[in-house]
């Protein structure tokens, strides 16, 4: 083959997944998934478990992400105008 290396090359350092995912925050808990005891469906109260849990975690997530984005540029607050016409 013509475009294959004339020469052994090899890989001495490998990059693994965890050396590119972010560190995550351990305040937040990892999204709960619902599971039955056993091979049985889920019950209304195991989804709604779950349901709960997801919407906490969620809930912690855009607080905490709010945070950043108010210290990255804080919201400026609009002021009413006043009525010049009142004056004159």
């Amino acid at each position: 083959m013509s475009g294959a290396p004339k020469e052994k090359v090899e890989v001495k350092d490998v990059a693994t997944v965890n050396d590119t995912v972010p560190a995550v925050d351990s305040d937040i808990p990892a999204p709960v998934r619902a599971q039955a005891s056993t091979n049985a469906a889920l019950t209304d109260r195991d989804l709604a478990k779950s349901y709960r849990s997801q919407a906490d975690a969620m809930y912690k997530e855009a607080a905490r992400l709010r945070k950043e984005a108010e210290e990255l540029d804080p919201t400026v607050k609009k002021t009413k105008k006043v009525e010049e016409a009142a004056d004159a």
